[in-house]
């Protein structure tokens, strides 16, 4: 099992075993890596843990990847996405059946496609193809031998429309 502990003074990825115990502790003086905020968090059937690290209060981010020992990679984005004035603001994630994490870049209208080590595979732009223009969630799940992901939606702040939900095939991934 794979946990994460937050408080104000430090940030924690936990791996347990069934019965609760602690077997790992990555962040504040047990691994190379520091925390900031983690907000989310999955992992890939090779035993690597993804993070969603948020790095200050305008939700932009990273996302770490974890393996046995220590960090393997830090996925901060990548251009032409993100860039200093769009920067990346990862909002969720998810594993897929081919052990490829799809990160959402909330601000930016993309979805990021990473492999298993944590580098960058692929991107779709959810804005270029009208899908979503405020992706903000993801779930995926398993229909016969069919994936579905679902891409849940935001608005702006003040707006009148409505969040929506996508349901998605997914193929190849």
């Amino acid at each position: 099992m794979v946990g994460v502990f937050v408080t104000e003074e430090k940030c924690m990825v936990i791996i347990m075993d069934d019965k609760g115990n602690h077997q790992k502790l990555y962040g504040e003086g047990s691994s190379s890596i520091s925390f900031c905020y983690t907000y989310k968090i999955t992992s890939t059937i090779d035993g690597h843990i993804f993070v969603i690290d948020q790095i200050n209060d305008y939700f932009e981010g990273r996302v770490v990847v974890l393996g046995q020992e220590d960090t393997i990679n830090t996925y901060c984005g990548s251009p032409p996405i993100n860039t200093e004035n769009t920067p990346f603001t990862p909002s969720d994630l998810t594993t897929t059946p081919a052990d490829n994490v799809i990160v959402v870049d909330a601000d930016n209208y993309a979805l990021h496609i990473l492999n298993s080590p944590g580098n960058l595979v692929t991107y779709i732009s959810t804005k270029g193809i009208v899908i979503a223009q405020y992706p903000f969630s993801l779930g995926l799940t398993m229909v016969g031998q069919f994936c579905m992901l679902y891409l849940g939606t935001t608005t702006k702040d003040g707006s009148k429309d409505k969040a929506k939900l996508y349901k998605m095939n997914l193929i190849g991934c």
